[in-house]
């Protein structure tokens, strides 16, 4: 398989990889032939990119730290929670709970850690999405830093929960594609303490988990928000969340503007990390973090394009690519060479492309 972006999806193309709806319901099932009409309807609701299986390279697949069917059943989860507070309907954390606790064993489990955490979701369901990434990214760095199964249960569940004071602030001003007013801004600061009072007054949580929710905007040299504190104030498990939650809001579509591949996620993350967020934590979540993921397409020095195969664990900048395009633009077959970049020392990656 490899991602292609709905700009170069071309009819029979199949898709590699199942599309579920922002409810968890299945929208195109992993074979289905592409046609167009899939194609406008994916557009309609925010999609950018999918995994197609073209015959070419049908043998490459991308592994997961968490299953599709787990990331899926969170999702759900935690849309439920914040679908039903705002209409004062009674929502419970039982399901929300039992998905985190699955996470935590897939994490706790898996031999494969590093993660090619591509953005394939829609803009519709982002912030359930969203929540979810930062759910698996803060166990992975959790994971990194020894916590106990229960700690990391705690922590995953103040996590995919870390936004749900938004369904307190109107939703227009969330999804306004221009920049916020003074006032407007207030108003989306809020949900930091409306998220902290949901989960201790609604749901009981503990105090660790509902400061997840309080802190996670707050930045070790005091610029961030509600309360302005410094690093000796914030709680670690805030820390971790403030570094999942900003790499994965880098490397998602949003309405006002595009993601960032992997490769620039990773180094605006350790930029910020300069004084305002955690080095620890960033260093621990960039030792999983693979910047050009499997089944992606780059550019090489040699002026090639090439896709991604397998990943170097000793250099994540030097992986393992098989050459799809000559120098020129033009397309090889699948016999194209295969580079290994931890040998071909004089070749190196220049960018990450669409394909």
């Amino acid at each position: 398989m490899r991602i292609c972006t709905l700009d170069h999806v071309r009819p029979r193309m199949r898709l590699a990889r199942t599309i579920y709806s922002p409810d968890g319901k299945i929208l195109l099932s992993a074979g289905v032939a592409m046609h167009p009409s899939y194609v406008g309807k994916l557009r309609e609701i925010g999609h950018t990119s999918v995994y197609i299986a073209d015959g070419m390279f049908d043998d490459i697949q991308v592994p997961q730290v968490v299953k599709d069917s787990t990331r899926v059943e969170t999702i759900t989860a935690v849309r439920e929670v914040m679908t039903k507070l705002p209409v004062g309907g009674k929502a419970t954390l039982t399901r929300a709970v039992k998905a985190v606790e699955s996470m935590v064993d897939e994490i706790l489990s898996s031999r494969e850690m590093l993660v090619g955490l591509v953005d394939l979701k829609t803009l519709d369901d982002y912030t359930y999405a969203h929540s979810v990434n930062v759910g698996i990214l803060t166990l992975m760095i959790a994971r990194g830093l020894g916590y106990s199964r229960g700690e990391m249960v705690d922590l995953g569940v103040g996590a995919i929960l870390h936004d749900v004071g938004k369904c307190q602030v109107d939703q227009a001003i969330l999804q306004k594609p221009e920049q916020l007013t003074p006032s407007e801004f207030e108003q989306v600061k809020r949900h930091t303490q409306y998220g902290f009072d949901t989960l201790r007054e609604e749901f009981k949580v503990n105090l660790l988990s509902a400061h997840v929710a309080y802190q996670h905007h707050e930045r070790l040299d005091g610029s961030g928000y509600p309360r302005g504190l410094k690093s000796g104030d914030i709680i670690d498990w805030a820390k971790i969340v403030a570094v999942a939650d900003v790499y994965d809001a880098i490397t998602s579509d949003r309405v006002y503007r595009r993601r960032l591949p992997p490769s620039e996620g990773i180094r605006l993350l350790q930029v910020e990390a300069a004084g305002r967020l955690d080095a620890r934590m960033v260093r621990k979540l960039t030792d999983y973090l693979v910047p050009y993921p499997i089944a992606s397409v780059v550019r090489l020095s040699t002026g090639e394009t090439a896709l991604v195969i397998s990943v170097n664990p000793k250099d994540f900048y030097r992986p393992q690519v098989k050459v799809i395009k000559d120098e020129r633009g033009r397309s090889l077959s699948t016999q194209g060479p295969v580079v290994d970049l931890a040998q071909e020392l004089d070749v190196s990656i220049v960018k990450a492309v669409d394909l």
